[in-house]
């Protein structure tokens, strides 16, 4: 949620936009006693009513950045309240969590419909998250939201030798071990250009280690371990292709928008929101995980064919430059807060 505070900041700087920011960054277990609830929910209730303003001064409208979890809903329908009660115009942006979380006719399910009742617009994520919304009514105030990455100034080098990069949790549902076995096999093949790193912490580290450590290719292939900072940014400059074979439900992954803004050629399954977003063959590569020769065909294909690596990566930039980034970003809040502010 921090993430997004800092990014809704840059939005508003880079539309010209006024704006006050209240952070409430204390979520409220349900299962607190109800004198501790209402201590918390009045505290935040106080805070937005302060930064609202007066009824004179109202703001026009209040975008509310919300998570599906019990705790979360409680911590956000305070300013909620606050805003229907000073008749603002409610932007309810869902960043993160299922419908799912939500167990029926609880307390945090109750007051999260209501919350939806309440909201002029919708802010949703593409993919299953929509699906789940657009099954339980809400279809005619939603709006699509994307995870949001800044720009940077590396672009990948698509021409130079294939360097896959994986980045994510290391655990069996990612499909990390199929992709490592796939590089492995492309060296015994002889392509001896291929490299790869795993960045990423999680239940198969010391097992991948292990297996590569008895391969005759340890000096091209690593697993870092959890990355954070300049070492993360080091590999990634290394990197020209990402893979995420994922069996895994994915949401709308950071870890792609970040590959693909730097022009690096995608290869991931369409089990998620990215093909709603990105033109499969185009903008990235699909792959059937459960087609276990699939993923080896698709990454030996971008070995091979230095042209297909191009178009993904060079497709996969464009979009990402189209809607993921801050300047996209801006100028659809833009365009969404004022035609919100006209319903006032």
């Amino acid at each position: 949620m921090a993430v997004w505070l800092r990014y809704l900041r840059r939005i508003c700087d880079a539309a010209a936009l006024p704006a006050r920011f209240i952070y409430v960054d204390q979520p409220i277990p349900n299962r607190l006693p109800l004198p501790r609830i209402l201590k918390r929910a009045l505290g935040s209730l106080i805070a937005a009513f302060k930064v609202l303003g007066t009824r004179g001064e109202v703001a026009p409208v209040v975008h509310v950045n919300a998570s599906l979890y019990p705790s979360t809903v409680l911590r956000d329908l305070p300013v909620v309240i606050a805003a229907a009660l000073r008749g603002c115009p409610i932007l309810l942006q869902v960043h993160g969590g299922r419908l799912a979380n939500l167990t029926p006719g609880k307390i945090p399910w109750r007051a999260w419909h209501w919350m939806c009742r309440r909201a002029t617009c919708l802010g949703i994520h593409p993919g299953p998250q929509w699906e789940e919304f657009k099954n339980a009514g809400y279809e005619r105030r939603m709006r699509r939201m994307y995870n949001l990455v800044p720009s940077t100034d590396h672009r990948a080098d698509l021409a130079a030798a294939p360097h896959f990069l994986f980045l994510g949790r290391v655990v069996e549902e990612k499909g990390v071990r199929e992709a490592l076995r796939v590089a492995l096999r492309l060296r015994d093949e002889g392509h001896d250009e291929v490299r790869m790193t795993i960045a990423g912490e999680g239940d198969l580290v010391e097992q991948l280690r292990k297996k590569i450590r008895s391969s005759p290719h340890s000096e091209a292939v690593s697993v870092t371990g959890f990355l954070e900072g300049d070492a993360l940014e080091y590999v990634r400059r290394q990197a020209n292709i990402f893979v995420l074979p994922s069996r895994h439900q994915e949401g709308f992954p950071f870890a792609f928008l970040e590959s693909a803004e730097r022009g690096m050629a995608c290869i991931t399954t369409t089990d998620s929101a990215i093909a709603d977003v990105f033109e499969p063959e185009e903008e990235f590569q699909p792959v059937d995980i459960n087609q276990p020769s699939d993923l080896y065909d698709q990454m030996k294909r971008m070995v091979t064919d230095p042209t297909h690596r191009e178009r993904i990566g060079t497709g996969g930039y464009e979009a990402v430059q189209e809607c993921c980034t801050i300047e996209a970003a801006a100028n659809r809040f833009e365009n969404l807060y004022l035609k919100l502010a006209k319903q006032k």
